[in-house]
């Protein structure tokens, strides 16, 4: 009993004790009602993302300047080609050394022979200045002036009329001074200070020298002199937005962030980059948008409010280039033999999976294809595995044989050696919307055009034989260098693919040694046994020499 009351009381102090109700209070008249109480204030939602998809891709055989993307996102030059930008249809051959597509779609170039060209995109030159090639070089946010570096010197030129208005020597350093402009057009520039230069000499007797820069400091050009505005010691890399108003920076020890310009606030802060290697990173014209690399791959933001909301992400991708388009809606990854284009809200493309099997003639081997990502043994890989990472933009791979290789081709399907006959046969598929001409003659010129050398077309066009619709044959002889072959090319347009099947043997090989190629890597394989089509001409004489 006393156990139940102690209960009971316990219960009590913790939870009260019940009252009688209460009586009822009479209710007068209702109030009127009163003023409309304020909506709730909520913060603002963050903005949708909208998916990026691939827009197009395309080959290269060995560029040597990232994609240069015109202002207005029309066109982009890649690998001495320019293509229009909805759909990467190629246009037209272009010059080599094309650092920038100016407003009124001309062209500004290095011909790698001592000159600066502005000139039209079939290569017919308006203006001409002397100045030497370089891999540092900017425009200013009008697109009327251009710097670079060259011969020690930085160089700061007009374009309308091409002329340099400014050339200031900063001496041998290292590394190299980067170069830009603020949004109000002065050009800037971040060069090393304080630099020794030790010259060798190796027992050979050749000589080397090493430079060694204490310094680093980000100055102004202001008329022909260099002004110093702070010091960038810590600065090993800078991307600048095209107006000017900010950059992205890599500090010593991978620390990266986006920074106001000129003065050098900090916007915000993006991951820390370990790698040794300085990665690439682009930023939109306003410098709105950031993509660059992180651990995982290639990665797109948004700056909001001092803060990152990610809008793309390609896994595994190691691209050496990106560029972002103006309004960073369109993002291109690159390195010297691929371009990879993403756009914000692109419908998926449904692309066709490729197939090719043939039965090759006795005496040919496959040419095996090699894959591997760090850590995987070296040799990984087959051809289908090797095709779907090019695709994804990782590992590039390459064609392995008995200690000899050669870089992957692109959109590389299958390949076979005759090594007794020095036959070599390849076989690629890639997106035939690069090629979009409806009249089919026309459509094998551009693919003609737009695969050969520079300067060889005329000749080989005249090689081509249709194949009837959407399918031609060429050929093509090389007799210059070290290197002289002949070489047939049957193409065919399949299920939005472009297949080549290309054939490579000595120069003057025996033309009825080739019909059975013919048969076994082309013609049984796409169904289309036209004898005549193939494109057999008279080869020109083979070089008396090896070289």
């Amino acid at each position: 009993m006393r156990r139940v009351l102690m209960s009971t009381l316990a219960a009590a102090a913790l939870f009260g004790c019940r009252r009688p109700p209460a009586p009822a209070i009479p209710m007068g008249p209702p109030k009127p009602p009163g003023p409309p109480r304020p909506p709730l204030v909520e913060a603002p939602a963050s903005a949708p993302t909208v998916k990026w998809s691939q827009a197009f891709d395309r080959a290269c055989t060995g560029s040597i300047t990232p994609p240069v993307v015109s202002a207005d996102d029309a066109s982009v030059a890649f690998c001495s080609r320019l293509f229009e930008t909805k759909h990467g249809a190629f246009e037209v051959n272009i010059p080599i050394g094309v650092a920038a597509i100016l407003p009124d779609g001309r062209l500004l170039s290095n011909d790698y022979e001592g000159h600066w060209k502005v000139g039209t995109p079939n290569g017919a030159k308006k203006t001409s200045t002397d100045g030497s090639l370089s891999s540092i070089f900017a425009i200013s946010p009008d697109g009327k002036r251009f710097a670079t570096f060259e011969d020690d010197s930085i160089v700061v030129r007009e374009l309308d009329p091409l002329k340099e208005v400014a050339s200031i020597d900063v001496g041998e350093v290292s590394p190299e001074p980067i170069v830009g402009f603020f949004a109000d057009e002065r050009a800037t520039a971040i060069v090393p200070g304080d630099c020794k230069t030790k010259r060798r000499r190796n027992k050979d007797g050749s000589e080397w020298r090493e430079t060694k820069c204490a310094s680093r400091s980000w100055m102004v050009v202001e008329g022909d002199k260099l002004v110093k505005l702070r010091d960038a010691a810590d600065i090993e890399s800078v991307a600048f937005a095209a107006a000017g108003n900010r950059a992205i920076v890599r500090r010593s020890g991978g620390a990266r962030a986006v920074v106001a310009l000129p003065g050098g606030e900090t916007i915000v802060e993006l991951p820390n980059d370990a790698r040794d290697e300085v990665g690439p990173f682009a930023l939109d014209r306003d410098g709105a948008r950031v993509a660059y690399l992180d651990e995982r791959g290639v990665v797109v933001q948004a700056i909001e409010n001092k803060t990152l909301r990610e809008l793309a992400r390609v896994d595994g991708a190691m691209p050496s280039e990106l560029v972002l388009a103006a309004d960073g809606k369109t993002l291109y990854l690159a390195d010297n033999s691929r371009m990879l284009v993403l756009r914000e809200g692109e419908p998926e493309r449904q692309v066709a999976v490729a197939s090719y099997a043939a039965t090759p003639p006795k005496g040919f081997a496959p040419f095996r294809a090699q894959c591997p990502n760090d850590g995987e043994p070296p040799n990984t890989g087959d051809d289908d595995l090797c095709r779907a990472r090019q695709r994804a933009f990782g590992e590039s791979g390459s064609l392995v044989d008995e200690g000899r290789s050669m870089l992957l081709p692109e959109g590389h399907l299958r390949a076979f050696l005759d090594k007794e006959n020095f036959i070599e046969v390849y076989v690629t598929a890639v997106d035939a919307a690069e090629y979009p001409e409806k009249d089919d003659k026309a459509w094998a010129k551009s693919i003609v055009s737009a695969s050969v050398w520079s300067g060889s077309e005329k000749g080989v066009e005249k090689t081509i034989k249709m194949r009837g619709s959407r399918a031609f044959d060429y050929a093509e002889f090389w007799r210059g260098g070290c290197d002289p072959k002949d070489i047939y090319v049957s193409a065919f347009e399949r299920d939005g693919l472009l297949y080549r099947v290309r054939i490579e043997v000595p120069p003057e090989h025996p033309q009825k040694e080739l019909t059975p190629l013919f048969k076994a890597f082309v013609d049984e394989p796409f169904g289309s046994g036209d004898v005549s089509a193939h494109a057999f001409v008279k080869p020109p004489r083979a070089p008396d020499g090896p070289c």
